[in-house]
């Protein structure tokens, strides 16, 4: 994996990436090992976004999924006092 040549300019700590588990298939060493230098964070798979709504950096989740994608995030949000 190349390294992101805009990756030490960001003006964020922590940056948080979602990937459908299913249509996305990584080497997970790899990607560890490339993400190593940076505080990032990969969530992958169905409850993926449930875990970045439920999260402790989270104070507000504003869910624009619809039918049942959204359902489980805003649940997850709920269940840990965030604001929706």
């Amino acid at each position: 994996m190349k390294k992101n040549k805009h990756a030490d300019s960001l003006p964020v700590e922590e940056y948080e990436f979602l990937m459908d588990g299913e249509d996305f298939s990584f080497d997970s060493a790899e990607l560890k090992e490339a993400l190593a230098a940076y505080p990032i964070k990969v969530y992958a798979g169905d409850d993926a976004v449930a875990q970045v709504a439920a999260g402790d950096n989270v104070d507000v989740v504003v869910n624009a999924l619809v039918g049942y994608a959204g359902l489980m995030p805003t649940v997850a949000a709920i269940k840990k006092s965030k604001k929706i």
